[in-house]
């Protein structure tokens, strides 16, 4: 009975032994199969500029140009752009921007960029911008193939897009890295005063351009219509032209196929139009318009009220007159005489001439 409980327990004791020692060997095997982790590198960039100098400083023309032979100045001492954005995209990622780092020029370092990658192929693609550094005025670089700026305007924009291959080391790699110009420039300047009532101007580029950028070609993605509108003072501008600097990227070498076109916009015409009731006779009280007297204005007011036809409004501009969108838009054009008067008493002298008209229509002794 003891020699067989003795060999039993034995028996028992081989069998837990052998579990473990199975189970030691696949735990064993697991540890052997784990792979260990890359190790990150650090590249560092130093990004210069050498070719590119500010609109309107090129001899003999007011745009930008290639200048060879002049020495590297660094991003911060160029003092050309306000913000950078890197990406180190691996090989084979045609989609995403990859590692990515963003600096403005207020900082100390602009200019110098760090990423810590795994070691491998990529694809550079960094891009310098002059914005006002708001946050919904920023490029984004989405991929290797397109850059996009905030709400389709194009700014002055310098990028480079080039292979890197990064290998592991135990020290950090640097490189200097020079941008190039990545757009075009139209220098517009009005021959002419703007008028005082005008005070937009609305400046359209279509043909081969666009307004998203392709950094493997270096132009435009696809080709889109630019559209810019600027609103100043008017009064600012009369002893002085008004200058519009307008950045475009090309869809090929090709700058035949441009075309440009600029409309001067009076807001305060639309906001007078967009104010007269619908269907109403616009009569334009301009110093070009007809004189007349009080019983030829009573006689239009009855012919309009005889006809059925609809309101009447009169309107008086500002101290600079009326827009030619208005005068375009009014039935009559009256003036009150070659004098000048203020608006208030323009308005008054009008509201007692309609009174006047009503009360000879009315028949009564007012008019005398």
């Amino acid at each position: 009975m003891k020699k067989r409980m003795k060999k039993t327990l034995l028996s028992g004791m081989f069998l837990f032994l052998a579990m473990a020692a199975t189970v030691s060997c696949t735990q064993e095997n697991v540890m052997l199969e784990t792979t260990p982790q890359v190790k990150n590198q650090e590249v560092r960039f130093s990004f210069f500029e050498s070719s590119i100098v500010p609109i309107g400083q090129g001899e003999g023309s007011n745009l930008a140009r290639t200048r060879a032979g002049e020495e590297a100045k660094s991003l911060k001492d160029a003092q050309l752009y306000t913000e950078l954005e890197v990406c180190l995209i691996p090989k084979g990622d045609n989609t995403t921007a990859g590692y990515t780092a963003r600096q403005e020029s207020t900082e100390d370092n602009f200019g110098n960029v760090s990423l810590n990658v795994p070691p491998g192929e990529y694809t550079l693609v960094a891009a310098a911008v002059n914005t006002n550094m708001e946050l919904e005025e920023r490029m984004n670089i989405k991929n290797r193939s397109e850059m996009t700026f905030a709400n389709n305007i194009v700014r002055d924009m310098a990028y480079c897009y080039q292979d890197i291959k990064v290998e592991s080391g135990s020290k950090a790699v640097s490189q200097n890295v020079s941008l190039k110009r990545g757009v075009s420039c139209f220098v517009l300047n009005a021959n002419d005063k703007p008028t005082l009532n005008g005070n937009s101007y609305d400046i359209t580029v279509s043909g081969n351009c666009g307004t998203v950028f392709n950094p493997s070609t270096g132009i435009c993605k696809e080709k889109a219509d630019i559209a810019r509108s600027w609103t100043f003072d008017p009064k600012k501008y009369q002893t002085k032209h008004v200058g519009f600097d307008v950045f475009v990227l090309l869809g090929s070498n090709d700058v035949t196929d441009l075309h440009v076109t600029a409309e001067s916009k009076d807001k305060e015409g639309k906001a007078i139009l967009s104010n007269v009731r619908k269907g109403a006779a616009i009569v334009a009280m301009c110093i070009e318009g007809k004189q007349i007297s009080s019983d030829e204005l009573a006689q239009f007011l009855a012919q309009r009220a005889g006809s059925g036809a609809g309101d009447v409004a009169f309107v008086i501009g500002s101290s600079h007159g009326l827009s030619d969108e208005v005068k375009k838009a009014a039935a009559l054009k009256f003036s009150m005489g070659r004098i000048t008067m203020p608006h208030q008493l323009a308005r008054l002298v009008l509201t007692e001439q309609i009174y006047r008209a009503c009360t000879i229509n009315a028949g009564m002794k007012y008019h005398k």
